[in-house]
């Protein structure tokens, strides 16, 4: 939001305890070096809760903070306002790290365009903004996509594009399929369909050690006491606030 633009981005508990879990860490014996658990992923928020700039730094990190080689990132959506919505965090940071006081400045590790985000010194490196185009996916060696709003990537054009850019990993054994979304009503589409395996993986119904999961909604039942459970008006303040990781920061009551 416009009140915190030129400050330094300080995560809230919620987005750092996501960041924990999403880059939980494992031990290869193949590759004898710790790497990540997860390569695919599914995080659903309410509107307001700041996804597409949590989205935006997680992607700086990955093209700037690992030791992957020429690292290609994408920022997808299914249409050029969605995509820019992520993108647009990404190139704000590098822009406005200019006054930071962080030792290493984005704005000198990287140079930023329209629809690119390079980094100095590093050969076949980027961030690019992609909305949903199967031909701007062609031949790339993709380390990270950030699939952004995927309960939109509906159209046959989204579905190809998704198909390449997933496809795009292959080559990258830490490769990560980051999909971010609002939710949506389809259940049929990709979305849809994920988001029903992310509930079986989260119940320990599917056993899939490199997906995660995280899907922040109200509960359709509280217990107000021990034994006193009552099911939830999901037009309450409470279920609001259950819904909300960012409520009272981002999220305000009379926004609902």
């Amino acid at each position: 939001q416009a009140r915190w633009a030129g400050q330094p981005f300080d995560l809230m508990p919620w987005q750092k305890g996501l960041i924990i879990e999403l880059f939980e860490l494992v031990w290869s014996a193949s590759r004898r070096r710790w790497v990540r658990r997860y390569h695919e992923a599914l995080i659903g928020t309410p509107k307001k809760n700041g996804k597409s700039d949590w989205l935006a730094a997680v992607g700086m990190y990955l093209l700037v903070g690992t030791d992957e080689p020429s690292p290609i990132v994408i920022a997808a959506a299914a249409n050029e306002i969605s995509a820019k919505l992520v993108f647009t965090p990404a190139k704000t940071m590098v822009e406005l790290s200019k006054g930071s006081r962080t030792p290493e400045l984005l704005s000198d590790l990287c140079d930023a365009w329209d629809s690119q985000i390079l980094p100095r010194g590093v050969p076949n490196a980027e961030m690019r903004k992609v909305p949903a185009s199967p031909k701007a996916t062609e031949g790339l060696n993709i380390f990270a996509n950030l699939m952004d709003e995927w309960h939109e990537w509906t159209t046959p054009a989204a579905e190809q594009t998704a198909t390449k850019l997933q496809n795009g990993t292959a080559l990258r054994p830490d490769y990560l399929n980051l999909r971010t979304t609002t939710a949506g009503h389809d259940t049929e589409s990709m979305c849809g369909q994920d988001y029903e395996f992310g509930c079986k993986v989260a119940a320990g119904e599917v056993d899939a050690p490199e997906w995660f999961f995280r899907w922040y909604e109200a509960p359709r039942e509280f217990e107000f006491f021990p034994g006193q459970v009552f099911e939830l008006d999901w037009k309450s303040e409470l279920a609001i606030v259950l819904a909300n990781p960012s409520y009272g920061v981002l999220a305000q009551w009379q926004f609902y």
